[in-house]
């Protein structure tokens, strides 16, 4: 009977400091097809779908594809946005842009704005490194903590140039189990098979 208290007291002792745990998660990352996070773009060329955004990999070779990008966009500039399906509280993004021999190249700039009481507004005391968006790392912006439950990156492209991810990562910090978001998607055919008889 002792043995048996001391075995459950050392297992409620292993459950309290995993409930207690802090870590940093990216809050964005979707690789298990759940409804959410869900990525969204304002265009996407063919065969680069904004799941790749999210799925939890980033390389920059252009075979096998891993990438989003805006070849052949007719837009001035393009966005993409993560809605994460429940409040995070977010203090860095990470956007890790292509350059490469395709036409593809860092964005000439960009903008990250959260959603908040109704409104996008820009995130506030932005620290950029690098300070210019570079391709084939990683971009980091830090910030203080911030409650959304949705992001967006607005995109400009260089001058006779598309611009591309292969990823986009949110973090914060973490205490315990991270919440679930709802499991029904508003769209039921993100992610599905496109085939069409001719």
């Amino acid at each position: 009977k002792l043995v048996a208290a001391l075995g459950a007291t050392a297992a409620a002792r292993t459950t309290s400091t995993t409930a207690n745990r802090t870590r940093l998660v990216n809050l964005a990352v979707n690789n298990g097809g759940r409804a959410y996070p869900l990525a969204t773009t304002s265009y996407s060329a063919p065969g680069t779908s904004p799941h790749f955004l999210v799925d939890g990999n980033y390389w920059y070779h252009v075979s096998p594809p891993n990438r989003w990008t805006t070849t052949g966009s007719p837009n001035a500039r393009d966005s993409v946005t993560v809605d994460f399906g429940t409040p995070r509280v977010v203090d860095s993004v990470k956007l890790y842009f292509l350059d490469d021999s395709t036409g593809v190249t860092p964005p000439a700039r960009y903008e990250l704005e959260r959603w908040h009481d109704g409104a996008w507004v820009p995130v506030a005391a932005q620290h950029r490194a690098p300070v210019a968006p570079t391709g084939r790392r990683a971009n980091t912006v830090s910030f203080a903590p911030v409650t959304t439950t949705t992001l967006r990156v607005l995109l400009t492209p260089r001058r006779g140039s598309a611009l591309g991810l292969t990823e986009i990562e949110a973090w914060g910090s973490v205490t315990g189990v991270t919440a679930s978001a709802p499991a029904a998607s508003p769209n039921v055919a993100y992610g599905a098979t496109v085939t069409a008889s001719f």
